[in-house]
């Protein structure tokens, strides 16, 4: 082993200067806020029990809007409504949206046809542009005010 007369000087942890963050495009900001918009809509129209476990009554964080076919692996049916249902918080983070269930209630309630329509889309190729997600925004509107008119 070498033996040194001299500690080895080290000169300070120099911080490297992080990169700025880029400004979010327009489209990510108003993806954000269509969820938020859609979510509400969803858990306002289709009700407050959670759909694969049935527990009744569920508001605020004990409510989401849940997709049966997941949404980041099948872009092409994230906006569609027969996709997405209401679910409790449980269901939908810690059982990863109780598929099974889910799925056989679905079937249930709206039929085995129903179903195969919606699997057969999943994997359509879809580039959501602006004014797509504008029309959904404005379909959200048009149907919330029908429903505070009744």
């Amino acid at each position: 082993m070498i033996r040194r007369s001299k500690s080895i000087k080290r000169s300070p942890v120099r911080r490297k200067n992080r990169p700025k963050k880029r400004p979010k495009s327009e489209l990510v900001q108003f993806k954000k806020k269509l969820w938020i918009k859609f979510a509400k809509w969803i858990k306002d129209t289709k009700g407050s029990d959670c759909f694969s476990c049935d527990r009744k009554g569920l508001v605020g964080r004990e409510l989401h809007a849940g997709h049966m076919l997941s949404a980041g692996q099948y872009p092409a049916i994230r906006w569609d409504p027969m996709n997405v249902w209401p679910q409790c918080a449980y269901d939908n983070i810690f059982r990863k949206g109780n598929y099974l269930e889910y799925r056989q209630k679905f079937i249930d309630r709206f039929g085995q046809e129903e179903y195969d329509k919606l699997w057969n889309r999943r994997h359509e190729v879809r580039q959501w542009r602006l004014e797509d997600l504008k029309e959904i925004e404005r379909m959200i509107d048009s149907s919330g005010s029908r429903n505070a008119e009744n």
